[in-house]
């Protein structure tokens, strides 16, 4: 009997060693499964860790892009700006230069206008000193209506006359002169 008990724990113990034997066997695959699924892991973060490197250096980049962007949007309203105060400056001088043209041609019309008047005037000059009658040259001076400065003077009222028309623009006081002229005819 105690033979017997010994062989049946002898058994058990058998039994138990081959359970024993093959939990430990479970654990270990499953331990080595855990182990690959965490080499594999790792490998997978290492390359999240890449890929997460890669996207740090691509937004750096882009970064620097767009702060290129930004100067080179800087530098063209910049540019724009003075375009346009050059353009406001050109604008200015158009208005001025078109002012001026049209004060030169205010200023010809009227120097036109003026040689109009001063031709006018020529005209009746000459029509007026071609009326003149010279003093004949045979006779005395004082029959025609030529008189001498000594002449003038004695005359108090032409002396005053005389001076008067001193003081005018010489084509007055050639007009004077020649109506005063015709008068005295």
């Amino acid at each position: 009997m105690v033979a017997d008990e010994v062989r049946k724990l002898a058994e058990r113990t058998t039994k138990a060693t081959k359970e024993i034997a093959e939990m430990i066997q479970s654990v270990q695959t499953e331990t080595r499964s855990a182990v690959d699924k965490m080499q594999s892991g790792t490998q997978q973060v290492e390359k999240g860790v890449e890929v997460t490197a890669k996207a740090g250096e691509s937004l750096k980049q882009i970064i620097g892009q767009a702060d290129h962007v930004g100067e080179m949007v800087t530098q063209i309203a910049t540019a724009a700006t003075e375009q346009s105060s050059a353009t406001e400056q050109v604008n200015a001088n158009m208005e001025q230069i078109n002012r001026l043209v049209a004060e030169s041609a205010e200023g010809a019309q009227q120097s036109a206008k003026a040689c109009e008047q001063l031709s006018s005037l020529a005209f009746e000059l000459q029509s007026l000193v071609s009326r003149f009658k010279l003093g004949e040259q045979t006779g005395s001076k004082s029959s025609g209506s030529y008189r001498s400065p000594r002449q003038v003077a004695a005359d108090p009222v032409r002396a005053r006359a005389a001076l008067a028309s001193a003081s005018r623009p010489p084509v007055q006081r050639a007009l004077h002169h020649a109506e005063h002229e015709m008068g005295a005819e």
